[in-house]
């Protein structure tokens, strides 16, 4: 049960956090979105949490492995 548990949960929320975290780079390469600086510090600070948020899950599901 455990290591299902870890599975889904792994997926649950490592898939969400990826796709957030590549959407970012991906609008981040957008030639208008460079030409808004504001917009820009924005979007990498969604990316710089979503890149967080993910190293936290990671440890979090590593640590439940032990």
């Amino acid at each position: 049960m455990k290591v299902d548990f870890v599975h889904h949960v792994s997926y649950e929320l490592r898939a969400p956090l990826t796709t957030i975290i590549g959407y970012s780079e991906l609008v981040l390469e957008e030639p208008t979105i460079t030409a808004k600086p504001a917009l820009a510090e924005d979007i990498r600070r969604i990316r710089a949490a979503g890149m967080h948020l993910l190293t936290l899950v990671n440890d979090v599901l590593d640590l439940s492995k032990i």
